[in-house]
């Protein structure tokens, strides 16, 4: 169950120098017509066994309009294309298949407006991999927040 607290708008978990950062270097973002807009957030970790290997995956979130408070339309997490370091994650050794279906499942959010992520209580779990939920999750408090950043134009 996702919990929230009362946090005040704007406040990231993240630092907003590392939020800045990931914006520009790791973040697309595209806005249609009708003002849907099409995130794309590449994140690189490495293994937490098997000697750190390194290891890329891509999110892809769709989110409604601004108006409509960038509601969270879609969520995708996958391997960047060609990269295998995920296979070396000690989880996907064991049950590949069922910890790849697990991160297609994980859409933290979904359905709710962007702002939602400054309150969303989630473990603190910075293991670069991606082998438990509170993993996942907090990688996808990484991505959001960092979405949420690029589409306020903060100049912290």
């Amino acid at each position: 169950m996702i919990e929230f607290s009362e946090t005040a708008p704007h406040e990231y978990s993240v630092n907003p120098k590392a939020l800045r950062r990931w914006s520009g270097e790791r973040l697309s973002l595209q806005t249609d017509q009708d003002g849907t807009v099409h995130a794309r957030f590449r994140y690189d970790g490495t293994t937490c066994t098997n000697m750190g290997r390194p290891l890329g995956f891509l999110y892809e979130v769709t989110l409604g309009s601004r108006q409509a408070g960038y509601p969270i339309l879609e969520q995708t997490c996958v391997p960047v294309p060609g990269d295998t370091g995920y296979t070396a994650m000690c989880e996907y050794q064991r049950n590949g298949g069922e910890l790849m279906a697990a991160i297609g499942r994980d859409k933290p959010l979904a359905g709710m407006p962007l702002d939602r992520v400054l309150t969303w209580r989630r473990a603190a779990n910075p293991a670069g991999c991606y082998c438990d939920s509170y993993s996942r999750e907090h990688k996808w408090g990484l991505v959001l927040e960092t979405i949420h950043y690029a589409l306020h134009r903060h100049d912290d």
